[in-house]
């Protein structure tokens, strides 16, 4: 008969304490590579297209949360179990382009996304101005 094996107090404290301590190392590293890219020219460039998502980012995360409860939870589509890491990560990859795109065309014609947009306008208690420019009128 098998029995799985369990460790030790010590050890599995030790495990959860270096999980915790090296997924915040990890994510670190990742901050500093993507930083250090950034300062050299051909890093800049390949991260431009990223400006716009980072400007209008809690948009992007609303947006990404809605599409994606939507898609894959049983109030909507309900593909949870149906699509496999792969077609997830596909599905993230084509939706965060779209976003890019649609966050470069939103931040030529206005100042904000429009969750950050509320947030500005709610943190200084008046409406911020929107628009880039005035529209010239007919």
């Amino acid at each position: 008969m098998f029995r799985p094996q369990r460790a030790g107090p010590g050890v599995q404290l030790a495990g959860d304490l270096l999980f915790a301590y090296g997924t915040t190392a990890l994510a670190l590293g990742y901050a500093a590579t993507l930083l250090l890219a950034a300062r050299t020219r051909r890093g800049g460039a390949a991260l431009a297209p990223l400006a716009g998502a980072g400007r209008m980012s809690l948009t992007v995360y609303l947006g990404q949360t809605l599409m994606f409860s939507t898609f894959f939870y049983g109030y909507g589509f309900g593909q949870v179990f149906r699509l496999g890491p792969a077609a997830v990560t596909g599905w993230a990859v084509v939706f965060f382009a779209v976003q890019l795109v649609a966050c470069r065309w939103w931040l030529a014609r206005f100042r904000f996304g429009p969750m950050e947009w509320c947030g500005a306008s709610a943190t200084y208690l008046r409406w911020q101005p929107l628009r880039l420019r005035s529209d010239p009128g007919p």
